[in-house]
């Protein structure tokens, strides 16, 4: 078993329940389970006076964004099959 293949089975898990009528699938899955960085593009804003007024002629400038999205995202849900 890789160690890809053993992330992939903690980062989800799925009940199920089935009978000759219906089946009902519960299951909890985390994207991004290792918190990763995601890649993001590089931004652009209006080049500004240190005072925040737009500077003319208006010119692009590339914007120094630090955040990032590195968050686990849980996803809940259900499939009912009848």
């Amino acid at each position: 078993m890789s160690a890809d293949l053993g992330l992939e089975v903690l980062k989800s898990l799925v009940l199920s329940s089935s009978t000759d009528k219906f089946s009902f699938n519960l299951y909890f899955e985390v994207q991004n389970f290792l918190a990763q960085p995601n890649p993001t593009p590089q931004e652009y804003g209006l080049n500004r006076n240190p005072d925040g007024t737009i500077i003319m002629p208006r010119n692009l400038v590339p914007v120094l964004n630090q955040e990032g999205n590195s968050s686990p995202l849980p996803t809940f849900g259900f499939v009912l099959f009848f």
